[in-house]
């Protein structure tokens, strides 16, 4: 199984493949993350769009193991979209870095115009599922208690 569909799969061989790359990209497989990162640049560029089925995974596992130049084109990608199916996806994928500073940016951004006030529980959910962010995020979560209640 690899990053592109091949003739005849269907709708559950395309959800398959997703789940199975961002699980082995998540548990560390060097050259899922590489893979991921090149197609992240490739779509984030205008290169070569990603598969909608296949975004999750790259945008997700280029977010875990990148920094700021990761954010900052998930952030031009978010500003850009048409669908709010897509800013959610990228707002995924955002909750999932390793870097306070730019979880700290995401769940400032989740209480700002930026982010639709209805996101904002996605933001707070995922980030706080992950053990890098769960700390941060029950902090942020006390701090601004007042604006999200």
């Amino acid at each position: 199984m690899g990053w592109d569909a091949q003739p005849g799969d269907g709708h559950l061989e395309s959800l398959r493949r997703s789940i199975v790359i961002n699980q082995f990209g998540s548990y560390g497989d060097e050259a899922t993350l590489a893979e991921a990162l090149t197609r992240f640049r490739k779509h984030a560029s205008g290169e070569r769009t990603l598969v909608p089925d296949m975004r999750a995974a790259a945008f997700g596992l280029s977010s875990q193991q990148s920094g700021r130049d990761v954010a900052d084109a998930l952030w031009r990608l978010y500003d850009t979209a048409e669908l709010h199916e897509e800013k959610v996806r990228i707002l995924g994928a955002l909750t999932r870095t390793r870097d306070s500073a730019l979880l700290a940016d995401l769940l400032d951004s989740s209480l700002s115009d930026r982010v639709r006030s209805q996101d904002t529980p996605i933001v707070l959910i995922q980030a706080g599922a992950s053990p890098d962010g769960r700390e941060q995020t029950w902090e942020f979560v006390q701090d601004n208690w007042a604006e999200l209640d």
